[in-house]
């Protein structure tokens, strides 16, 4: 029985670590560079939602593991995230994490 509890552990951290976000650099407050601008990502449920000002828009990891916002007027906005510079890039704008 000991033996079945180590398996199932050694199971459910493997498929924990396997399953890790990379959806994670995205979450968190980030300043234009040029401008000062200041925009937000957060976790919600299985998605996220987009929040600059006090406007907010939904927003999904896309297949290419960019983030994606639904505006209204924008239509589709893609964010592409640069690990190399913990920067995001959409729309000619560069940001940067808030720390």
């Amino acid at each position: 029985m000991k033996m079945k509890k180590l398996i199932f552990t050694i199971f459910v951290s493997t498929m924990l670590t396997a399953c890790t976000n990379t959806d994670a650099p995205f979450v968190g407050k980030w300043q234009q560079k040029n401008g000062g601008r200041i925009i937000e990502f957060t976790k919600n449920g299985n998605s996220f939602l987009f929040i600059d000002g006090r406007d907010k828009y939904p927003a999904t990891i896309g297949q290419d593991n960019t983030l994606q916002v639904s505006a209204p007027l924008l239509g589709t906005i893609v964010f592409a995230y640069s690990k190399n510079s913990d920067t995001i890039v959409a729309m000619g704008d560069e940001f940067s994490r808030v720390k």
